[in-house]
């Protein structure tokens, strides 16, 4: 076992192949950490690779991991490339913390003490967000894997002229130069409103269409938390439109979406060190959604 920037992980010395040939009973399951077997394929996927072709190489459902708190998987293609997918339960972290976990890992791994030291996590996030009692609105175990459902993924490609028209379009008066995200996520919303209107025939009904993005507050607390400050320091910024209302404005839907974004802001972040103002936002998504 070797100390990964504040992490307990294994780093093999070996090269993955020969460590994993000649210690055949090291798979299996600690309290810690999940070692998925090698999987073996011929070729790694492309850039056109479908959601469903992405999960052989990961090691878990990522829809359903259950009590799984991280999981690694390792994958060889026959072009002598290798791929290894991360599982982590967002019950213990976030993506910003997996980011964080993943390059200290590969910092000790190339013997880089300065990287390490960089990423080295800071713990503590129950001093700064008290934990709460959410056997209200969660079980207390991980649900079971959700029934298989029929889903269409596709992937939309923005080239940089697209880009620019549409944080043109975007602009005005109360918009001032709108960000890419702003941008895609007001054209997408806009869009899913029309559709889902013609589809269920929706005109002057009380229907709400809400957009949401997780939001880093790490940044945005005051003081700053560190950027590798582990855990969950994310936040649900919402923004709504309803079905009563005209048909969506592009550039209306930005403004609302910029709104969302900006109300998590240092004030939202003590409160949310106060204790309990997750609950309450959840208390009300729970009310709308039963209202609506």
């Amino acid at each position: 076992m070797a100390r990964v920037g504040g992490f307990d992980a294994v780093v093999a010395r070996r090269s993955y192949h020969r460590w994993w040939h000649q210690n055949p009973g090291s798979w299996g399951r600690w309290p810690e950490l999940i070692l998925i077997p090698p999987v073996v394929a011929a070729s790694p996927p492309s850039k056109k690779s479908g959601t469903e072709e992405l999960k052989q190489y990961v090691p878990v459902e990522p829809s359903g991991g259950g009590d799984i708190p991280l999981a690694v998987q390792v994958s060889f293609f026959g072009c002598g490339g290798t791929a290894i997918g991360v599982c982590l339960s967002h019950r213990v972290a976030d993506a910003m913390s997996l980011v964080t976990f993943i390059n200290a890992w590969a910092a000790a791994c190339r013997g880089d003490a300065k990287t390490i030291a960089v990423t080295r996590p800071t713990f503590g996030s129950a001093s700064r967000f008290p934990p709460a009692d959410f056997s209200k609105y969660f079980p207390s175990r991980a649900p079971p894997p959700r029934p298989p459902q029929k889903i269409v993924t596709k992937r939309y490609v923005f080239n940089e002229q697209k880009l620019a028209a549409l944080r043109k379009a975007a602009s005005g008066p109360m918009m001032d130069n709108p960000t890419r995200v702003e941008a895609v996520s007001a054209f997408i919303w806009r869009h899913f409103i029309k559709a889902a209107r013609l589809k269920h025939q929706i005109n002057g009904e009380e229907r709400v269409f809400a957009a949401t993005h997780a939001v880093d507050i790490r940044p945005r607390a005051s003081p700053p938390l560190p950027h590798q400050f582990f855990g969950n320091a994310c936040a649900r910024a919402m923004a709504m439109a309803t079905a009563a209302e005209k048909e969506p404005d592009y550039y209306e839907l930005a403004i609302k979406l910029r709104d969302g974004i900006r109300k998590a802001d240092a004030d939202y972040v003590t409160r949310l060190e106060n204790g309990d103002t997750f609950l309450k936002y959840y208390a009300a998504m729970r009310r709308m959604i039963h209202t609506f």
